[in-house]
């Protein structure tokens, strides 16, 4: 009785000595214990689309249990080249994925020259996850970035004392071009121009400020602003040219 009592001390006394090999085995690879049994959540990233102003990686969980909250890295580097990938940034998915659910990842990716690119982008870099298949958290794709055309907009319309301060934003590229950016105040329903500037260089990725004379009234203004009113610049956005504010 004795001895077979013994038996079964010893027999658990060896399956605790395995697991505490495994697990600390496990942390001393990663630097963390893992946070999912084997067998549940797999996350892979199953697509990338490029765009000029995004990426969209496309996380599927090809498990059998829902994954919690999570984080997407996102990599570029010029394609072909064989130099290290340069970090862009990351998002974490605060809603987790379902079992065999899917998720776009949307990160901002502002291309403003012609080049070629490469993306990758890794789910779980870190490695925290204990998942069935770890070879498929990271994917890669190529786009062509050909000709980009500029993207002029009217970000904001603030009234100042004796003026109007505007922010005139080009998302896109350059062009040999100039944009004509017009003023108008309302007066009985009906816009008034009371101030004009040309943009003379149209320049990458850039904020135009722009302070405008006025005539103030001590009541409440509808303010028009409207850039490139010639139509000089070809644009990848021309619906996005026109802002009206109170000030």
């Amino acid at each position: 009785m004795l001895e077979d009592r013994s038996k079964r001390w010893a027999i658990v006394g060896i399956v605790l000595v395995v697991l505490s090999v495994a697990l600390w085995s496990e942390f001393e690879g990663t630097g963390a214990f893992k946070l999912n049994p084997i067998g549940h959540a797999d996350l892979e990233v199953a697509a990338i689309e490029l765009e000029q102003t995004e990426i969209t990686a496309v996380i599927y969980n090809s498990g059998t249990d829902a994954q919690k909250g999570f984080t997407v890295y996102f990599y570029e580097r010029e394609s072909g080249s064989k130099l290290d990938w340069t970090f862009l940034g990351e998002k974490f998915v605060e809603t987790g994925l379902g079992a065999e659910e899917s998720i776009d990842v949307v990160f901002d990716w502002a291309q403003i020259v012609a080049n070629d690119r490469e993306v990758k982008v890794v789910v779980d870099a870190k490695n925290v996850i204990l998942e069935r298949n770890e070879d498929n958290n990271e994917e890669s794709n190529s786009v062509t970035i050909r000709e980009v055309v500029p993207d002029l907009y009217v970000d904001s319309i603030v009234g100042e004392a004796s003026s109007v301060r505007v922010g005139i934003v080009n998302s896109g590229g350059t062009q040999d071009s100039i944009a004509v950016v017009k003023f108008f105040k309302y007066v009985a329903g009906v816009p008034e121009e009371f101030y004009t500037y040309t943009i003379e260089e149209i320049i990458p990725a850039h904020t135009y400020t722009i302070s405008a004379p006025i005539i103030r009234s001590d009541e409440s203004e509808l303010i028009r602003v409207v850039v490139d009113t010639e139509r000089n610049v070809v644009e990848s956005n021309e619906d996005n040219n026109v802002l009206e504010r109170e000030i």
